[in-house]
């Protein structure tokens, strides 16, 4: 029951390289298509009328972004439970930094949920030593501290207004 409660919470604790054998095609698949669909997205951003003046259908073009999204976001959270949450924090945050301009935000939200993820497990595994020491199995999950984190700062992104556009 705790293996499925820290799964459920999002953990970094015992995850092999093996454990990505089986959502290591999706995921291949899902970013060549990303990389494809992502020639679309500055078009949807000009508006509607402007992406059909180009040949691009709005609402399929949508749709094979979010199929995408939430392909990818299934693969993320599938592997690692509720820490895959960083990852929603971590495209905002490059989004404010770098702008609009994907060429610069993607990486960049590549890189700063590799730093969110470690910066999160760093925290719960002092908490842990404080709360126990090394022989407690009561440890608290890396997503735990993502998820108290982040629920603070996308609400308050979407209570600025920011969140989506």
């Amino acid at each position: 029951m705790g293996g499925v409660l820290r799964w459920i919470v999002g953990s970094v604790d015992g995850h092999v390289w093996s454990g990505l054998a089986a959502v290591t095609p999706v995921i291949g698949i899902a970013v060549l298509a990303a990389i494809v669909l992502g020639t679309v997205l500055p078009l949807l951003a000009c508006g509607d009328d402007h992406a059909w003046s180009v040949g691009v259908g709005p609402a399929r073009a949508r749709a094979g972004v979010m199929a995408v999204v939430v392909v990818l976001a299934a693969a993320a959270a599938a592997t690692a439970g509720a820490v895959a949450f960083i990852g929603l924090l971590a495209g905002h945050i490059a989004r404010r930094l770098a702008g609009l301009d994907r060429r610069v935000s993607v990486p960049l939200a590549a890189l700063t949920g590799s730093i969110l993820l470690v910066a999160c497990d760093a925290v719960a595994q002092a908490v842990t030593l404080l709360a126990g020491g090394l022989g407690s199995r009561a440890g608290v999950p890396a997503g735990a501290v993502a998820a108290a984190v982040g629920a603070v700062l996308l609400i308050r992104l979407v209570r600025s207004g920011k969140a989506i556009s």
